[in-house]
């Protein structure tokens, strides 16, 4: 199998799940190719004649079309999975996959394929304008994809020019998204039947703390954005304070993070941490805190969390719904309400004992949908069902 993804600058859950996906076949004793293209070299690309090029590239990309041919023909793949095509690998190369003979597979880790920006979010709330639109041009009177007309601009015309091609129904024979929440939103800009829902997994051991262990406060990691709620969660303890707060991560709102930390007793922001302090900081904390706003397409760190016996509190958005059972493996609340948020962490935090089974459901639900060993299954199924479909066409 070789394994394509265009990698992102900063470093994301897309990458990680491409990592852990690869990783995963070959500890099960698959043969696997690893084809990475990087954003970095888009750094270097000054000037407007380099620009053009770039933008071209991203509509349809001869050179990695090419170069996906050639290592897809000197692996002998028999499936080329792809993930993050966006900017330099473009959908063109999959076409050049199945040229080979080879099943395609793509994932869409986002909305990309019916928005512009890829997250269904603007102006602080939930946006489908461009979703169902042949020509997704709100996106670009908007300025959705940083905040620059041109740019969303060259978007907007890939998406355009491939659904005109129908580049996903010709060249494309099974494609995966990790939630049904997803999969609602991004069915229609596929072919029937040619979509499958395949959650993420948890990569490498992690282990729930021992039994009857101390735990102390609620824990938000992610992304410092106002899509990821960070806005409605400084809210909720500036107006009610419900507990010990500790924060893990970086981003645009870092200095709003910065600021309620020294007008806050409660909240503890700790920055970028690596993934083993992260796990820790699970393992040590009564509930995990998921204010996103925006459409989740799915939460690995809510995955991480039920891995380590720790309680999810979430808001009702997207992929969440369906990932936390409210009530079982930790409550929701209101996305957008930080009055709610506050008095949800709040009832949580007021029983252990209710917080501790929380925990233990999560850690079995964890074992039953996001392990390693479940999701090996589910990536073997999409690749024999792929198979299938190629063959027959």
């Amino acid at each position: 199998m070789l394994a394509v993804h265009n990698r992102y600058q900063q470093r994301g859950g897309e990458d990680l799940v491409f990592e852990a996906e690869t990783a995963l076949l070959e500890q099960r004793g698959h043969a696997v190719d690893r084809l990475s293209f990087t954003n970095e070299a888009i750094e270097d690309q000054a000037g407007l004649l380099a620009r053009a090029r770039l933008a071209a590239g991203t509509v349809w990309s001869r050179a990695s079309a090419r170069t996906v041919s050639q290592r897809a023909r000197r692996f002998g793949a028999e499936i080329v999975h792809f993930h993050n095509t966006m900017p330099l690998v473009s959908p063109g190369a999959f076409g050049a996959a199945r040229g080979t003979g080879a099943a395609v597979v793509a994932s869409l880790h986002n909305y990309r394929l019916v928005c512009p920006s890829a997250d269904l979010f603007r102006d602080g709330s939930h946006c489908t304008d461009c979703v169902g639109k042949r020509v997704p041009w709100p996106s670009v009177r908007h300025r959705c994809y940083h905040d620059s007309a041109v740019q969303t601009g060259v978007i907007a015309t890939t998406l355009t020019f491939h659904r005109l091609r129908r580049t996903w129904s010709r060249d494309v024979d099974l494609a995966l998204t990790p939630s049904e929440a997803a999969a609602r939103h991004l069915e229609g800009a596929l072919a029937p039947g040619r979509l499958r829902v395949k959650p993420n997994f948890v990569a490498g051991e992690v282990t729930p703390p021992p039994e009857g262990s101390p735990r102390a406060g609620v824990l938000y990691v992610g992304r410092l954005t106002v899509e990821k709620g960070i806005p409605v969660l400084l809210d909720a303890w500036r107006r009610h304070t419900p507990g010990r707060l500790t924060i893990i991560g970086d981003g645009p709102e870092r200095g709003a993070v910065e600021a309620a930390e020294a007008a806050e007793p409660s909240i503890d922001f700790v920055g970028e941490a690596d993934r083993q302090q992260v796990l820790q900081a699970m393992r040590d904390a009564e509930a995990l805190i998921m204010p996103s706003v925006w459409e989740e397409p799915f939460g690995l760190v809510v995955t991480e969390a039920f891995a380590s016996a720790t309680p999810v509190v979430a808001a009702r958005s997207g992929a969440l719904v369906e990932i936390v059972d409210d009530g079982e493996s930790g409550l929701l609340y209101n996305a957008l309400d930080p009055d709610d948020l506050a008095a949800t962490v709040r009832s949580a935090l007021g029983d252990p004992a209710r917080l501790r089974r929380f925990g233990q459901h999560a850690r079995e639900v964890f074992e039953r949908r996001y392990s390693a060993e479940a999701n090996y299954e589910l990536l073997l199924n999409a690749y024999e069902e792929a198979l299938r479909h190629r063959a027959a066409g």
